[in-house]
């Protein structure tokens, strides 16, 4: 009997049903593999726009999926702060081809004009409104006597205005100050106490200070030339220079280079004043006149133009000199000589020591 037993899944039909679900099964594995490979490739816009193959009824594939799209999400979610950019003051560039116009070459306007004009003039008048205040101090500080404050006041408005008659006014002002101050016994900054020793002279302390004997004496109410051991004097010893203008005909005198007094004087007719910068080499009082001829004309001697007092200058034949004629001074009406009236060329006499630099200009 156990020959003739037959098992049921033995059957050729049996047999037949179970290939064709094994093929069925490798067929239908291999066709998913290859959906799911293009699927996720993109090339294929058809396939990839056809809705996902579920895979809720295979949980290990859902929970590897799952797996992969948390690993993902940190980079995707993630955002890194930016770096903070620096700030550089580098000039910007030039474009190429192009030309950038300067605010120089561009012409201003009609309204530009009138608004710099504008600001200007306020300018001025703020100027000339602080240049008046300045001098009317340093005239109230001259009529209290206090001449130091007056003369800061008066250099002040030099600095300030930009008014001609203010600045006028305070010329005229400081010259008045400045010659009261170094003609009298009055402090100033550029004076010194000085006591009489053994072997001084009236002439040893000038040349040893830099001054004139003539100051000297006015500076202290000297009227002769005896001074006495332990005499307390008081000299200065500041440094004075002359700028002539032709053009102009002014002299103006500076001390320490500050402006001290202005003087009107006369110049060479057909611009004979040579232009330069000389120095003060010889001083004379009541000097003779020298014609071109070579004659000589004492002083006294109507004749003589050189007035009361001369100032020989580091060129030959031309000085510094009083006059006769006070029409002439303003005026290119001498010889080539600079001249000026006998009372300030007097004052200059007094003050100006040899070696004292002059500078004349056209």
């Amino acid at each position: 009997m156990s020959d003739l037993y037959i098992r049921p899944y033995d059957t050729p039909h049996i047999r037949r049903r179970v290939l064709f679900s094994v093929i069925g099964i490798v067929v239908a594995t291999l066709l998913i593999g290859l959906l799911v490979r293009r699927g996720c490739s993109g090339t294929d816009p058809e396939v990839a726009a056809e809705p996902p193959i579920p895979v809720e009824e295979d949980p290990r594939i859902e929970k590897l999926l799952n797996e992969q799209h948390e690993s993902r999400e940190p980079e995707v979610m993630e955002e890194k702060p930016e770096p903070e950019e620096t700030v550089r003051e580098d000039p910007p560039a030039k474009p190429e081809g192009r030309v950038v116009e300067t605010a120089e070459e561009v012409p201003p306007t009609q309204e530009q004009e009138a608004r710099s004009a504008e600001a200007e003039s306020s300018r001025t008048v703020t100027d000339d409104n602080s240049g008046r205040r300045l001098l009317a101090a340093a005239m109230k500080h001259r009529e209290a006597g206090d001449l130091l404050k007056a003369k800061e006041s008066a250099l002040r408005t030099l600095e300030v205005s930009k008014s001609p008659d203010t600045l006028n006014q305070a010329r005229d002002l400081l010259g008045e100050i400045n010659i009261k101050l170094l003609t009298s016994p009055h402090d100033m900054p550029e004076k010194a106490d000085y006591t009489v020793q053994s072997g001084d002279t009236l002439a040893v302390l000038a040349k040893k200070h830099g001054t004139t004997v003539d100051l000297i004496q006015r500076g202290n109410n000297i009227t002769g030339s005896l001074i006495r051991i332990g005499d307390r004097l008081r000299i200065f010893s500041g440094s004075f220079s002359i700028h002539v203008d032709k053009s102009t005909n002014l002299l103006d005198l500076y001390l320490n280079k500050k402006f001290f007094k202005r003087y009107r004087v006369g110049t060479g007719e057909f611009n004979r004043t040579p232009v330069g910068e000389f120095t003060i080499t010889d001083r004379i009082q009541e000097p003779t006149w020298w014609k071109p001829d070579g004659k000589a004309v004492p002083f006294g001697d109507p004749e003589n133009e050189l007035g009361t007092h001369w100032l020989s200058l580091s060129v030959r034949g031309y000085g510094i000199h009083g006059t006769w004629e006070p029409e002439t001074i303003g005026k290119q009406a001498s010889a080539g000589c600079v001249r000026l009236l006998n009372k300030n060329i007097e004052e200059l006499y007094t003050i100006l020591p040899i070696g004292t630099e002059v500078t004349i200009q056209d």
